[in-house]
């Protein structure tokens, strides 16, 4: 039976407050986290487990008063994958309100700031979920423009739009100015032609809990593969912290290739799949009234593809 870790459990956290309030509500958000942590809400046995110390320490500081937005570590050592692997949900609430350029509008990246930031407020982190979120709204846009799966060449392009418009955003910023050397990865190779990322072999990826790692081997997975399977199952055989790689991978290529392209198998062995896909369902049902007419079929298709991959931690 496919058995879910923390990456989906914090997910659905992020997914249930944005369906119950339509809006960003932190305070909620938090509060499902508790429920999570503490009373083993939105897991598929009734514990949670796999969760990190700065994602611990930050769900005790909510319960002893602080501020959501204030409960997340700026240390630079505490720069693990706990905000990233929860992230995804928020991008079907930007992308009606914001499209597929979410930096033109400082609001929708403080909104970004603030929701990792529950958990991980260190700007290294910061520019990490970011660059996923904007990778996401981009490959939706292709989804729209297309009509369906995506083939690798497009996925590639959604890629390298969405790194270079969050990096050229960032580096405006001058609280973010000593973090972009961390990202260089996601730059273009000015000979090839094609993300810095691409020239990297196996052997020189790393499937870490470090944001950086773990988006990095996720991006990677995504460029090499040509399949939704293809992606997860090289993202898993990386090793390391393989559950959060499997599900960022998967959240990704969910949106690009379509549910219809994930395993039937994986999808039935998922514990309480059904229950995961109404709640998927739900969300989009209360949203769309915000979306246009073209962009409902996808969104309805596609938006609970990044939980289905959970069957992989």
């Amino acid at each position: 039976m496919g058995f879910y870790s923390d990456d989906t459990s914090m997910t659905l956290c992020l997914l249930d407050s944005l369906t119950r309030y339509q809006k960003i509500n932190y305070k909620d958000i938090c509060n499902n986290l508790v429920l999570w942590l503490g009373n083993g809400k939105f897991t598929p046995a009734g514990y949670s487990f796999g969760f990190g110390q700065t994602t611990l320490k930050a769900i005790q500081n909510f319960i002893l008063g602080t501020e959501p937005t204030s409960c997340g570590s700026k240390d630079e050592f505490a720069n693990g994958n706990g905000s990233l692997i929860r992230i995804l949900p928020l991008i079907f609430y930007l992308y009606p309100r914001y499209g597929e350029h979410l930096f033109r509008d400082s609001k929708c990246a403080k909104t970004i700031a603030d929701t990792s930031s529950l958990t991980h407020a260190h700007e290294r982190t910061i520019i990490a979920v970011s660059i996923y979120l904007s990778i996401a709204a981009k490959i939706i846009t292709k989804r729209l423009e297309k009509g369906g799966p995506l083939i690798k060449s497009q996925l590639s392009r959604a890629i390298e739009e969405g790194s270079l418009e969050t990096i050229s955003y960032f580096s405006t910023q001058k609280s973010f100015s000593g973090q972009m050397g961390y990202f260089d990865k996601f730059l273009m190779n000015p000979k090839s032609k094609k993300i810095n990322l691409l020239s990297f072999k196996n052997k020189e990826i790393r499937s870490s809990a470090y944001v950086v790692d773990t988006l990095e081997a996720s991006i990677w997975c995504l460029l090499k593969a040509k399949t939704f399977k293809d992606a997860v199952l090289l993202a898993v055989n990386l090793g390391g912290d393989t559950d959060s790689c499997g599900s960022v991978t998967g959240g990704l290529a969910g949106l690009a290739y379509g549910k219809e392209r994930i395993p039937k198998t994986w999808i039935n062995t998922l514990m309480d799949h059904r229950s995961i896909m109404n709640a998927c369902m739900k969300y989009n049902n209360k949203f769309a009234r915000n979306i246009e007419k073209r962009q409902q079929k996808l969104l309805a298709s596609e938006i609970g593809t990044a939980f289905l991959n959970a069957i992989v931690n």
